[in-house]
């Protein structure tokens, strides 16, 4: 270490960045070296003292604690480490700061024990202060039946049927059987219905199997529709068999959302709750061209004319190139200046190449507004142009609004982005009202065999040297 406070005296001028300290005190640092970087920053001491928390170092907090010249951190600094040296098991640490009146026993504290497992500190915590029942969610959401088992046998009322249901929304079936079988838990009424749903969504059969046999009047549609959401096909064919509630339009539709084909296709064949236009089009707009089609093909429901908004909006080009060519909509000026807005540049020479659409001057303002310029400069180029003046077109005002007030290298940019283009009118538009054409933008611009753009440098003299 003296090499290191050496370099330090030396080459940084007596100040070290307040990560250092930060850092220091995360990894158990000698209080000398502590006292070293202290004299060389400003800490800021609510994350100075929370990172030696996770890591139990007494000698950093104590370090800390006892510091007279006025430069260590207040009392409140210390709130949130009592609760981090809980999350992390670290019983002396929390002694010490109970002990300096620096840890106070509360709701947050019981559950970060309870959840990561720590038995021994919920012990601690329980002779001094009366438990919540914060602690038994904690425990049974992680399944840590050994705390769920204390805290039943320590606490005067535990709501047995709170940790039920936060057992099965995470999956611990091992908790929920010691619940049900143990003799000196209450008679419990039932778990919540969302135990079930959470089953289905983490594709528990097991669990699902046991809340069949023992908490029947649980279930409803909206398990086998999470089901199909997330994909289980396993968990809809054993609904499916055991099960009456069925399912509702929601579950082909959400299957169809997240391109789980087999899930709708085994729905179409072995479910009547059919789906809604909702199906088509969601599977659109994410992009699930092999749904579409499906869907297309065999099912009856169709879809409404927002479908292909829909997937221009989200920059779906092989879908909207889909839905032109087999015309299941025509594509309206919206749809161009949704596209120019949003700067899907593709996507909008696409429609500017297959479509008589054009957007409207409102809508290129706008994406020139949203900083979209690639997409701009190709919808004001050849399909526009078609060899007439910017004035005549009326698209001067655009531009004018893009290089407005603009710096000097922002300007060369856009002269960069119109000779990738081949917008020579717009290269021309742009160095006449101010822009310069760098020497290295030229020369690249030549070296990529763009001829038009070569011819029209050797005119004259226009390269900014």
């Amino acid at each position: 270490m003296p090499h290191i406070e050496y370099l330090f005296d030396e080459y940084l001028i007596g100040y070290v960045k307040p990560k250092v300290l930060e850092d220091s005190c995360r990894y158990g640092a000698s209080n000398v070296d502590l006292d070293f970087f202290l004299l060389r920053t400003v800490p800021n001491w609510r994350k100075v003292v929370n990172s030696p928390a996770r890591g139990g170092y007494l000698n950093v907090f104590r370090w800390m604690i006892i510091r007279q010249d006025g430069r260590g951190p207040w009392q409140e600094d210390f709130d949130g480490a009592f609760s981090e040296a809980a999350a992390h098991g670290h019983l002396d640490l929390m002694k010490l700061l109970f002990d300096h009146n620096m840890g106070s026993i509360n709701y947050c504290v019981e559950q970060q024990a309870a959840r990561n497992g720590h038995l021994k500190v919920l012990k601690w915590l329980h002779k001094h202060s009366k438990l919540a029942e914060g602690a038994m969610g904690g425990a049974a959401g992680n399944g840590h039946l050994g705390i769920v088992q204390w805290l039943v046998k320590s606490l005067t009322t535990p709501n047995v049927a709170y940790a039920m249901r936060i057992a099965a929304e995470n999956g611990h079936l091992e908790v929920l059987q010691w619940t049900c079988t143990n003799k000196n838990v209450v008679p419990i009424k039932g778990c919540s219905w969302r135990a079930p749903v959470y089953a289905a969504e983490n594709g528990d059969v097991e669990m699902l199997a046991w809340l069949h046999q023992y908490f029947s009047e649980t279930f409803s549609s909206r398990v086998m529709d999470r089901a199909s959401a997330m994909g289980h096909l396993n968990v809809l064919k054993w609904l499916h068999h055991n099960r009456l509630e069925g399912c509702s339009s929601r579950a082909m539709d959400s299957a169809a959302a997240k391109e789980h084909l087999e899930v709708v296709q085994w729905l179409h064949f072995n479910r009547d709750e059919g789906c809604t236009t909702k199906a088509m089009e969601q599977a659109a707009a994410e992009g699930h061209l092999s749904v579409v089609r499906w869907l297309y093909a065999n099912r009856s429901e169709g879809f409404s004319a927002s479908i292909l908004n829909l997937a221009v909006r989200r920059d779906q080009l092989e879908v909207v190139r889909w839905i032109l060519e087999n015309n299941l909509v025509m594509c309206s000026d919206k749809c161009m200046e949704e596209a120019a807005w949003r700067g899907h540049l593709d996507l909008a020479i696409f429609l500017g190449e297959n479509t008589v659409q054009r957007a409207s001057n409102w809508g290129l303002n706008s994406a020139a507004r949203q900083g979209y310029l690639r997409t701009i400069f190709v919808l004001t180029n050849n399909t526009y142009n078609e060899g007439r003046s910017l004035d005549w077109q009326g698209h001067k005002y655009i531009y004018n609004c893009i290089c407005k007030d603009l710096a000097e290298s922002v300007k060369r940019k856009y002269v960069a982005i119109a000779g990738e283009q081949i917008n020579i009118l717009l290269m021309r538009w742009l160095l006449e009202n101010g822009a310069a054409l760098d020497i290295l933008t030229a020369i690249s611009l030549v070296l990529e065999n763009y001829v038009e753009i070569t011819w029209w440098l050797s005119e004259t003299d226009r390269v900014a040297l």
